[in-house]
């Protein structure tokens, strides 16, 4: 729980570093966020349905209505947003790589793999030119 906190803490940081634990605790903390606000959403009705007026047919809106995401989940997403980017940007720099790395997520597949496959990587180990080593940072609280 403390490297989630940490994480919403340093939501507008996009300058130090994350290790590896403190990256994918988030996004599982966000991954089970996502599934309780989708679960909320079908309490309140919010699900797949087949009718969709001719407004709603085309579109992003349309693929999010009709694939049951309500209001709830919307919300949720959109708070995580900021703060994802500051950890993805901060985990980055642990691995001695630039923030703007991030924009290779925009490649379908290849540049999403590839963003995966950077966040598996151990962080370096002692300061680098993004700061202190988190992990003894960590270690002295």
């Amino acid at each position: 729980m403390y490297w989630v906190l940490h994480s919403f803490r340093h939501c507008l940081d996009f300058t130090s570093r994350s290790p590896r634990r403190e990256y994918w605790l988030f996004m599982v903390f966000v991954l089970l966020g996502a599934l309780m606000a989708t679960m909320a959403d079908f309490l309140i009705g919010y699900g797949p349905t087949d009718e969709l007026t001719e407004h709603e047919r085309y579109g992003f809106w349309a693929i999010w209505y009709f694939s049951g995401h309500g209001p709830v989940l919307a919300m949720f997403l959109f708070a995580m947003v900021l703060p994802t980017i500051a950890v993805t940007f901060r985990r980055l720099h642990d691995i001695d790589f630039r923030g703007w790395w991030i924009l290779v997520g925009l490649v379908p597949f290849l540049g999403w793999f590839t963003l995966l496959f950077f966040m598996l990587f151990g962080g370096t180990h002692g300061p680098n030119r993004f700061g202190p080593d988190p992990m003894k940072h960590a270690d002295a609280t």
